[in-house]
């Protein structure tokens, strides 16, 4: 292969070939679809290099292990050659199975190795994947072929992700997550509960700030301020506002850019998030909050595009930060990954917490409760399509409530205000 084509150690025959019949130049990043990831949706037009090459990657080692288990198990179906078929239904099956199966666990060990829903759902969006791409799609079917021995061998056709049997597996695996069997639960499995963010309160957003700028040194921390306050005006979930650039930005029609001031409204468009499966688009509404002129996001953003210079509609809005700390590199994004980990470690060291970048939505959501919005205001704003974000806001009211009853009542609900997005 050519010095310029990537290569990863331990890539399967079957990837290589695929990659030598489709050229050269052919890498596994450039395979993309409209739903790689479950819960989770590539950037459009390769907008995140290095998450479209972990995504492929991880894509890559679920199928070279489903490979292994069916040579294993006697399945000699391929993906490529003369008589090319997808494998057999029931190895789907078994491999899942065997996957979620726990392993000899003593009585008095609480750990088992069944897998968690998410990584169950992904087994199977990688697989789904993986046969659409090698041209295994439709409607699954089976067929026996009689050898001239005598023999009998079973011929599959379609993709058998789409098999009846193999649906119901996985929908009983995440069942079987969520709600052990009682002999699960001897055996020290736990239900699977997902993971809930903690939300922070305006104040603890305003010690941000001051680390933030004060603290973090260089363009590092006001990237970092910018981003969180940006993120937060807009329900914004941790890799949206880092695909941002400068053209999905538009100021009112009755703003004038030499009147020295920053306007009270500014458009976003979000071309696409986890919700848009069709990258339909939707565009939101940054407010601007005159009750705290340092809770500002439209005045921080303000702040940042002017101190970093970025001007061109094609330039990342929050793009990476030089080696040198001192300017911005317009043309390149920042990886998710390195956001979420800057934050931990910034709520770790404030607050000796695990606020995540999702704690940044769910306290959106919070906030904008003590403000009194509705639930139908805050679900719009969020593009939720499920009613989970009430367990936000159900927490938010009661607090109100109890500080009520206690003689108490908080008012650093006043400093933030709320406006509805859409």
């Amino acid at each position: 292969m050519p010095p310029n084509t990537k290569n990863y150690k331990g890539r399967s025959p079957n990837v290589l070939r695929y990659i030598e019949s489709c050229g050269n130049e052919e890498d596994i990043g450039s395979l993309l679809c409209s739903n790689l990831a479950a819960g989770a949706r590539l950037a459009a037009e390769n907008e995140s290099q290095a998450h479209d090459e972990k995504t492929s990657r991880t894509y890559e080692l679920r199928l070279m292990s489903l490979e292994r288990f069916a040579q294993q198990n006697g399945d000699d179906a391929v993906l490529f050659g003369a008589n090319k078929r997808p494998f057999l239904a029931a190895t789907i099956q078994t491999y899942m199975q065997m996957l979620s199966e726990t392993k000899g666990k003593r009585l008095g060990s609480l750990s088992c190795r069944g897998l968690k829903p998410p990584v169950v759902r992904g087994h199977a969006a990688a697989f789904t994947y993986w046969f659409n791409v090698f041209g295994h799609s439709g409607p699954y079917s089976q067929s026996i072929e009689v050898l001239p021995d005598g023999s009998q061998k079973v011929i599959a056709k379609g993709n058998p992700m789409n098999s009846p049997a193999v649906k119901q597996t996985i929908k009983q695996l995440v069942r079987r997550s969520s709600r052990p069997t009682r002999m699960d639960a001897h055996q020290g499995r736990v239900a699977y509960e997902p993971k809930k963010a903690p939300p922070f309160t305006l104040y603890q957003l305003m010690r941000i700030r001051e680390y933030c700028l004060k603290t973090i040194e260089g363009m590092c921390g006001l990237w970092l301020w910018t981003v969180t306050i940006f993120s937060f005006a807009l329900f914004l979930r941790g890799e949206e506002p880092l695909h941002l650039k400068l053209r999905h930005l538009k100021l009112p029609q009755n703003y004038a850019a030499n009147s020295g001031r920053v306007p009270q409204r500014i458009e976003v468009k979000i071309p696409w998030s986890k919700a848009d499966k069709k990258a339909k688009g939707v565009t939101l509404s940054l407010w601007a909050n005159s009750l705290k002129r340092e809770l500002c996001p439209v005045t921080a953003l303000f702040t940042w595009l002017l101190i970093t210079g970025i001007k061109k509609g094609q330039n990342y809005i929050f793009p990476r930060v030089a080696k040198n700390n001192r300017a911005v590199l317009p043309n390149c994004a920042r990886r998710v990954t390195t956001y979420r980990k800057t934050f931990l470690e910034t709520s770790n060291i404030l607050f000796g917490k695990d606020f995540t970048t999702h704690s940044i939505r769910r306290s959106a959501a919070r906030w904008a409760a003590r403000c009194g919005a509705n639930d139908s205001s805050i679900k719009r704003a969020g593009r939720w399509k499920s009613n989970s974000f009430e367990l936000y806001t159900q927490d938010a009211r009661a607090e109100m409530i109890k500080e009520h009853h206690d003689g108490q009542p908080v008012s650093d609900h006043k400093i933030w205000m709320f406006k509805p997005l859409r």
